[in-house]
C-alpha cells in the first residue's frame, strides 16, 4: 500500500511534466563551423525563381510552416528571399505575411547535385543543405544549359527539424 501511495503522485507528476513539455530546450544555434561546399561546382545549376514549401518542428513541439520564394541569377547569389509563415505553438498560432528577408548566397559541390544555401544574415536562419533532384536543359538561357527544376533543403539549426521542397517557377 505504501508503494502505491508513492507511485500515484509520481505518475501524476510525470504526466504533468510530459503534458506541459517538461523537457529542457537549449537555444537554437547554427552548426560551428558553418558547413561549406567541399569543391566548387557550377553555380548556374541553380538559376531562376524557386518556390519552396518549408515545414519546421522545434524541440519544444512548435511547428512552423512557411512558403518561400528564392530568386537566383545562377551566379552563387540569391537576389531575393521572401517568406510567409504560420507558426503553430501550444499558446496559439501566429501568421506572418510576406516578408523580404534580403539577399543570400549558395554554393554547389562538384557533383553538381549537392550544396548549401546561406539565407540572408538578418533572417535568423542557419545554412540549408541543398540537393538538386531534377534538372532540365534550358533553351531560353543558353542552349544545352542544365538548370535545377526541383531542389530539396534540410535546415541545419540545432534543436530543429526542418525540410523544404522547392520547384522552379
Amino acid at each position: 500500500m505504501k508503494r502505491m501511495l508513492l507511485l500515484v503522485p509520481l505518475i501524476i507528476m510525470l504526466a504533468l511534466l510530459w503534458r506541459n513539455g517538461g523537457e529542457v530546450n537549449a537555444a537554437s544555434a547554427c552548426p560551428s563551423p558553418s558547413p561549406s561546399c567541399a569543391s566548387t561546382g557550377t553555380s548556374t545549376d541553380l538559376s531562376g525563381t524557386l518556390a519552396c514549401t518549408i515545414v519546421t518542428t522545434q524541440s519544444n513541439g512548435e511547428v512552423k510552416v512557411s512558403l518561400a520564394q528564392l530568386t537566383s541569377a545562377g551566379d552563387g547569389t540569391i537576389s531575393s528571399f521572401f517568406t510567409v509563415t504560420n507558426n503553430n505553438a501550444a499558446s496559439g498560432s501566429t501568421f506572418t505575411t510576406w516578408t523580404n528577408k534580403g539577399t543570400g548566397t549558395y554554393c554547389i559541390n562538384s557533383d553538381e547535385s549537392t550544396g548549401f544555401i546561406f539565407p540572408p544574415s538578418g533572417a535568423n536562419a542557419c545554412p540549408l543543405a541543398l540537393v538538386i533532384d531534377a534538372t532540365s536543359s534550358s533553351t531560353s538561357v543558353l542552349p544545352g544549359t542544365v538548370i535545377a527544376t526541383e531542389a530539396r533543403l534540410l535546415d541545419s539549426t540545432q534543436n530543429t527539424a526542418g525540410t523544404a521542397v522547392c520547384e522552379l517557377q
